[in-house]
């Protein structure tokens, strides 16, 4: 089986991400999905500037938001509906679960135009299509934690009917708010919203280094719902809780790292 796709990185404004797929048309489709949303969420940002800057559970106030039980959902706003829920079931702002719902938002604009295989990698915050119809027989995503001797090995994902959400957080990479010391705190969910906002908190939990601090935050995170696993890295400790993929070693490629 052919094992080809194409890859292009693609930046609006603050959202910086990669995008995989073995058509082009489907990256483009990416593309116009990603501004979509970003423009939905910008809107709802000039309505309640509040929204973008909490780092606490969101309720929106807004006359298009409906109540439903714990959570609330808006037609006009569904990608917005989406953070915020997933906020107030982690406990984090709703801007903590921006890059997983842009990225799952992409890729099922891609799968509605036909896609078998696409990959939107929004800084470390990834969401994979890969289609037992595909011709991509597995996919890895590697481990950037820092100089963990953990940057060596990665994911090995292999072909399904679902989306899987890889989110990342971290206290030593990147420019994300992290009140945490994690060099890597993955989630991993079919839920993008909520594999991101749950990443950001894993990454919260872990203030000091030690293979019990790392349990204690695994044995917290794994208890939301929609959690299928995690990992935690910080050095060279690392734990794990939950399904996670098979871990491959890897040759790490810093030139392909969605980054900005």
């Amino acid at each position: 089986m052919s094992s080809s796709y194409l890859r292009k990185h693609f930046q609006h404004k603050e959202t910086i991400v990669t995008i995989l797929a073995c058509d082009s048309k489907y990256i483009l489709e990416g593309e116009r999905s990603i501004l979509n949303v970003r423009s939905e969420i910008e809107r709802f940002i000039s309505i309640d500037p509040l929204f973008e800057v909490t780092l606490e559970p969101y309720i929106p106030v807004h006359k298009s938001f409906i109540k439903s039980g714990s959570h609330y959902f808006s037609k006009e706003f569904p990608a917005v509906s989406a953070m915020i829920n997933a906020g107030i079931d982690v406990g984090t702002g709703p801007m903590s679960a921006v890059a997983g719902v842009i990225s799952e938002y992409a890729i099922n604009s891609m799968k509605k135009a036909g896609a078998k295989f696409a990959v939107v990698d929004n800084g470390g915050d990834i969401v994979l299509y890969n289609s037992p119809k595909s011709e991509i027989d597995s996919f890895v995503v590697g481990i950037y934690a820092n100089e963990s001797l953990f940057s060596n090995y990665g994911f090995l994902l292999k072909q399904s009917e679902s989306n899987l959400s890889i989110c990342t957080s971290s206290g030593t990479v990147g420019h994300s708010i992290s009140f945490g010391i994690s060099d890597a705190a993955i989630v991993f969910s079919s839920d993008a919203a909520i594999s991101d906002a749950a990443a950001t908190e894993l990454g919260n939990l872990l203030r000091e280094p030690g293979a019990e601090n790392i349990k204690q935050a695994l044995n917290s995170i794994i208890k939301i719902d929609r959690v299928k696993g995690a990992v935690l890295i910080k050095d060279n400790e690392f734990g794990t809780v939950g399904q996670i993929p098979e871990i491959v070693s890897v040759n790490m490629k810093p030139d392909i790292i969605t980054k900005g």
